[in-house]
Parts: structure tokens; C-alpha cells; sequence
């Protein structure tokens, strides 16, 4: 069984947002890798026009040039950006897509993250070969429905291990069908990521890093700085929560780093009350080693906080409202506007 690695993380409080992965080259040195961003671009095929596909469509050698090219993530009903696809409800449950991605260094690879965002099911492959099938149907067809409802808006990630895959140096296909749970299905989405690293060992470090502030509660923005007593380790950090070892909006730096912490910045992070550092340190030819953590929240700013936008949901999630909004008419009572402070801390 493949392994779940994250799930539905709409339970947080809503200004500690947490999004996001990624990988990247250590100094130089040779690295396995594998980069296929959110939002590519892939060719698709509508299950309408699907009934005389050949088995074999998933494969590197079929040849898809006449299918239409178009951005992820693709939806109806649910979903903003990519390809819309207004024509799908109550017309056709399947959807075909095809792309390519690249591999770097491929035999140091053992794995592959990939993260999908999905309204209801999918299969994937890689080079023609089964690498992940998530609430698919056993007969795959341009008429096959999905077995259960699975609503998007969160990303959820499965390790894929990459012995049987067949991994190319360079270019490899990837192929997926989307399936609905029936015609008349009010939405539809599908969007995906996939990363890989080769595993390398954890950089020891036994020193550790030192910041100039505390977690806790701010009313002024600063400058954060993190150091550490070892010039020949670099510093690698995250502003949106996620882990430094393997994100993909990690920021790099030498031995001594400065953070300007203001709760509206959107370098890095999306424009949120809570400014969450995780920091480690990386030494050459080594991951990062386990991060640490400050957060630093602003009272004023989460008052008046409202939804983040970017990859935090923002509609009802398996029945689950998600409302991040501060709602005004409290804030600004008359019986509760002198107590919000000390209720929120």
C-alpha cells in the first residue's frame, strides 16, 4: 500500500497557515531530482471525445499532439485558475491527461512525492507503468465513475517508490485519468506536484541555532536575526510553515541570517497575523538538519484578519465550513471589543 504522508489540514487555527513542499541542489554536488510544479501544463482529452482511445494511450510512444494543451489544475464547480471545464457535467465522468517531467540524476532516486489536490478519483502513471491509483474504478474506460465522493481543496501526498517505475535520465511521461463519482456530479478538480531527492544522511548538528526573538505576541514589526557558531554551515528557513528539509519556498543563507518579521509580507508566506520561522542548518552533501520553530503573532492584525487566499481553502471542506475571517461585529462590540486581547492570548 502506498503511504499517506499529509492530509486535511483545515483544522488549524486559521492565521497558523501550512502549505506547501520542495527540493532543491545542495552546493553544487551531483543530486538526484524531480520538479513538476502545481498549475503545469499538460495535453488532455475530454471522455466525450475518448471511445476510440487506445489502450495503450498512457505510454511514451503514444502520440497526443492533436490533443488540446492547458494548465492544471482542471475543474468545474469547485476551483479557480487553470482550465475550466464547463462543458463536463451531465455530458461525460472522465478526463484524460498527459505530460512530461524531468529527471535529473535518476538511479540516485528512490522515491517520488507527489502531492494531488482531487475531486473524485484518479489513476496515475509513470512511463506507462500503474504508479498511484487513488478511488478509481477496477475498469478504466471514458465512461467509468469514481466508486466514492472525495471533495478537493486540500493537497494530500503519497510516496511513490521508484524501483518499478523505470525512471528515464531526462524526459519521462506522465499520464493521469481523472474520474467523477456520476454525469450529474456538481464538480470536478484535479491538480498535481510531484518532487524528488535523492535521501541523504541529516546534517549532525550539536551547536544549534540561536534567534534574537522569542515566539509569543507582537505589536511591532522587527528584524529577526538567526545565527549559528559554524561559518561552514549554511542556514535554510521557511516563512509559510513548511519544513525547511524539503520545501520548495525555502530561503538559503550563510551562517547568520536577518528575517524582517511583518505579519504583511507576502514574500514567502501568504499575508497572514501568524509569522511562522522554521529554521535548520545544511552542511554539503547533507539534508538540512530537524528544524526549529518561532512564531510571532500580531494582536491587531489578527482582529482583522481575512482569508489568505493562494492554497488555503477557502469553501466547505467534507461538510467542514471554513470560515478565517474575523467577523467585524464582534471585534467591534461595544461588549467584547476591550476583552478581545486577552481572549486571544
Amino acid at each position: 500500500m502506498i503511504p499517506k504522508i499529509a492530509a486535511n489540514r483545515s483544522s488549524f487555527r486559521p492565521f497558523l497557515l501550512v502549505f506547501g513542499v520542495l527540493f532543491f541542489l545542495l552546493n553544487g554536488q551531483l543530486q538526484g531530482q524531480i520538479q513538476f510544479a502545481e498549475g503545469s501544463v499538460f495535453s488532455y482529452l475530454k471522455g466525450k471525445d475518448a471511445a476510440a482511445l487506445p489502450g495503450n494511450w498512457m505510454f511514451p510512444e503514444y502520440n497526443v499532439s492533436a490533443w488540446t494543451k492547458a494548465p492544471a489544475p482542471f475543474w468545474y464547480g469547485d476551483g479557480t485558475g487553470g482550465t475550466q471545464l464547463g462543458d463536463m457535467q451531465n455530458t461525460y465522468s472522465t478526463l484524460y491527461l498527459k505530460g512530461t517531467f524531468t529527471a535529473t540524476h535518476a538511479s540516485m532516486l528512490k522515491k517520488i512525492s507527489a502531492a494531488v489536490n482531487f475531486d473524485d478519483g484518479f489513476t496515475l502513471w509513470i512511463n506507462g507503468i500503474e504508479a498511484l491509483s487513488i478511488n478509481s474504478p477496477e475498469t478504466k474506460n471514458a465512461q467509468s465513475l469514481a466508486p466514492n465522493n472525495h471533495e478537493s481543496g486540500n493537497w494530500e501526498t503519497y510516496v511513490l517508490p521508484t524501483a518499478d517505475l523505470l525512471l528515464n535520465e531526462g524526459t519521462n511521461t506522465l499520464a493521469v485519468q481523472v474520474f467523477n463519482t456520476s454525469l450529474s456530479s456538481s464538480d470536478l478538480h484535479f491538480n498535481l506536484r510531484l518532487n524528488a531527492v535523492p535521501d541523504l544522511p541529516e546534517t549532525p548538528d550539536t551547536l544549534g541555532l540561536t534567534f534574537s526573538h522569542t515566539s509569543g505576541f507582537y505589536e511591532e514589526t522587527f528584524l529577526l536575526r538567526i545565527t549559528h557558531p559554524n561559518a561552514n554551515l549554511s542556514i535554510v528557513y521557511t516563512l509559510d510553515g513548511s519544513n525547511p528539509q524539503d520545501s520548495q519556498t525555502s530561503f538559503k543563507g550563510g551562517n547568520t541570517v536577518s528575517i524582517p518579521v511583518n505579519p504583511l509580507s507576502t514574500n514567502g508566506r501568504s499575508r497572514t497575523p501568524g509569522f511562522i520561522v522554521r529554521a535548520s542548518v545544511q552542511e554539503s552533501g547533507f539534508k538540512p538538519a530537524k528544524p526549529v520553530s518561532r512564531s510571532f503573532i500580531f494582536l491587531e492584525q489578527v482582529k482583522t484578519q481575512t482569508s489568505p487566499g493562494g492554497s488555503w481553502p477557502s469553501s466547505n471542506i467534507n461538510g467542514q465550513v471554513i470560515d478565517n475571517d474575523m467577523d467585524p461585529t464582534i471585534v467591534n462590540s461595544p461588549t467584547y471589543k476591550n476583552l478581545m486581547d486577552q481572549s486571544l492570548t
